[in-house]
C-alpha cells in the first residue's frame, strides 16, 4: 500500500486477517462487535481520505491497480454474482451455520453467549 511501499495485493491478506481481530477483541473485551466494526469503518475510510490528499496519482496507480488487485476484484465480483439471490438453501445452512450468523448480527454477540442460549436462539 502507499503507507508501507507495498503492493495491494501483497496486503489484502493481512488487512482482513487485522480486521478480524479486531472485531473478535471488540467481542471479546466488550462484549459486542460494535467497537470493533467502528474501527474496521474507521480505518476503512481513513485510507481512500488519506489518498485524495496525498494526490501522488502515479503512486495511487502503481500501488493500488495491480495483478492482486484485479484477482480480487475478480473474485468479489464472481462471488456476488453467483450468491445473488441465495439464502439458506441446505441443510447445514439453515440448521445451524445460517442461523448463528444471522443470531451473531442481530444481538451483537458470539452464538455461545447467555443471551443466544437463554433465549433459545437455536
Amino acid at each position: 500500500m502507499v503507507l508501507s511501499k507495498k503492493k495491494y495485493g501483497d496486503c489484502v491478506v493481512s488487512a482482513i486477517i487485522v480486521s478480524t481481530l479486531f472485531l473478535y477483541a471488540s467481542q471479546m473485551i466488550f462484549k459486542t462487535f460494535v467497537p470493533g466494526v467502528v474501527v474496521d469503518v474507521f480505518f476503512a475510510l481513513l485510507f481512500p481520505a488519506y489518498l485524495i490528499v496525498k494526490r501522488d496519482l502515479k503512486e495511487i496507480r502503481d500501488s493500488y491497480f495491480s495483478t492482486g488487485f484485479y484477482v480480487f476484484l475478480g473474485m468479489f465480483l464472481l462471488t456476488v454474482i453467483v450468491d445473488y439471490g441465495y439464502f439458506f438453501w441446505h441443510w447445514d445452512e439453515l440448521s445451524h451455520w445460517g442461523m448463528m450468523v444471522k443470531e451473531m448480527f442481530r444481538t451483537g454477540r458470539f452464538y455461545t453467549e447467555d443471551v443466544c442460549v437463554k433465549s433459545s436462539c437455536a
